[in-house]
């Protein structure tokens, strides 16, 4: 079984939503076709891509800059 992913999203450390993924690639951005939308100023219209697949979750730059523990990434596997 593949499970699902839930995203929580933070704002200065408060909880503004939570999203649930199935496997597969999800576009992350300000862009209406994005499923995880995020209208925060700096945010580009493909930010970045959230890939959920066999249990691993990676994380990938496309426009906007992506930190995963403060650092800038190009590409991370979350854990």
């Amino acid at each position: 079984a593949q499970g699902v992913l839930e995203v929580v999203l933070l704002r200065d450390g408060l909880l503004i939503g939570t999203e649930v993924f199935t496997a597969g690639s999800w576009l992350i951005g300000s862009s209406e076709r994005a499923p995880l939308r995020l209208a925060s100023k700096g945010v580009e219209r493909e930010h970045a891509r959230l890939v959920f697949r066999n249990g691993s979750v990676v994380v990938e730059r496309l426009g906007g800059p992506v930190l995963v523990n403060g650092y800038r990434v190009e590409k991370s596997e979350l854990r």
